[in-house]
């Protein structure tokens, strides 16, 4: 399936060496993880919701943690789409090597994203067996 979107979407979608290419292939996944998100946190959330109307609690809290989940999935996605569309700017006069580096600051917020949600999930953990 990648090959097929790469093929439908990226000219020149094999030369990876090129630094435009390598950007379209991140901007292709960026926009594939978003959508198959926002997909995924209505889909969860509308079940957990329909769930819920049917005084059935135990599964709807499930779902509705998993659709919180795939949100930050999502915002992490953002981050990733707005790094490759920035980094593909063309070197200017403050700018003379390019701004490839973007695509390092928006993987350390993605990171901090990460980190910070598991320390969270550790945090409540600890509080749920204190």
């Amino acid at each position: 399936m990648v090959t097929l979107l790469r093929k439908l979407f990226i000219k020149n979608y094999q030369d990876v060496d090129n630094s435009l290419i390598r950007g379209k292939h991140g901007k292709l996944a960026a926009i594939f993880g978003i959508i198959t998100n926002l997909l995924l946190v209505l889909l969860k959330f509308g079940i957990a919701l329909y769930g819920a109307s049917k005084n059935n609690w135990i599964i709807p809290l499930a779902l509705l943690g998993d659709a919180i989940n795939n949100l930050g999935d999502l915002a992490s996605n953002l981050v990733t789409l707005i790094g490759f569309k920035m980094s593909l700017k063309p070197a200017d006069k403050d700018h003379p090597f390019g701004h490839q580096r973007i695509e390092y600051i928006s993987g350390l917020i993605v990171s901090v994203f990460v980190v910070t949600a598991g320390i969270e999930l550790l945090v409540t953990s600890i509080k749920g067996i204190i």
